[in-house]
């Protein structure tokens, strides 16, 4: 397997928590690295594994897709 890529020092970011319990992730998005703006890539990092998601681990969604909506019946005039 490669080695796991660390996202570049930073200011000035975002960082959002997203889920809850074992599902919680930080999202880190943006910021200022030395000297210029940090790459607009958005990682992901486990808080109970104590890690930076990997690509595998951002194929899991954190929470069930919603069902599609019905077709509106209902005309527009």
């Amino acid at each position: 397997a490669a080695p796991l890529e660390l996202p570049s020092p930073r200011v000035d970011m975002t960082l959002t928590r997203l889920g809850w319990g074992d599902h919680a992730r930080l999202l880190l998005f943006g910021g200022y690295e030395e000297g210029a703006f940090a790459p607009s890539d958005v990682e992901l990092f486990d808080p109970m594994a104590m890690r930076w998601c990997t690509g595998d681990d951002r194929a899991i969604s954190l929470t069930p897709s919603p069902a599609p909506r019905a077709p509106s019946l209902r005309r527009v005039r």
